[in-house]
């Protein structure tokens, strides 16, 4: 996967490329805990497995379940 910064104006058209992922990774998260409009376009030039979470499944997963000791 690779995942291009939103072009200025957020023409269509991709950025400067970012990051590639290899394997395991993660992305998107910064604009579903911050309420924010997407920062970059990701694209797979390959066959990938995803998993889609709402702000409010991330929250779950991100905040302990019990209070700490």
């Amino acid at each position: 996967v690779e995942v291009y910064k939103v072009s200025d104006g957020g023409s269509s058209s991709f950025g400067e490329l970012v990051k590639t992922y290899d394997g395991e990774g993660y992305f998107g998260e910064l604009a579903i805990m911050y309420n924010s409009p997407r920062a970059a376009t990701c694209i797979a030039r390959s066959t990938v497995h995803l998993f889609v979470l709402d702000r409010k499944d991330l929250k779950a997963i991100l905040t302990p379940s019990h209070p700490s000791e």
